[in-house]
């Protein structure tokens, strides 16, 4: 298997081109013998869309894995995972993560 590793993808993109690339990611996820992707992202509207594709059934949430890393100041970090339920909600989802 393959992995294709993105570090914040969303940079400089519209919100809209964030959505449309969210949607290219979880094509590529669903293909029987493609990557394992790897995202590192900060934007809701990635995340989001991944959500609305879950609600809508057009991804499965057993294909995604979502992993909060949380730093410290002792310099270690706690890594937490959230999963979407089959509404497309996220389960686990640290309180003030992604929020204004």
């Amino acid at each position: 298997m393959s992995a294709f590793v993105v570090e914040q993808p969303e940079l400089h993109l519209h919100p809209h081109h964030q959505v449309l690339l969210a949607r290219a990611f979880a094509g590529a996820a669903m293909e029987e013998r493609g990557p394992m992707l790897i995202v590192e992202t900060h934007s809701d509207h990635l995340i989001g869309e991944i959500g609305r594709m879950v609600s809508r059934d057009e991804l499965s949430p057993e294909r995604v894995q979502i992993l909060c890393v949380d730093a410290h100041p002792d310099g270690g970090a706690k890594i937490e995972q959230a999963t979407f339920d089959e509404d497309g909600y996220l389960n686990n989802w640290p309180v003030g993560f992604l929020s204004p």
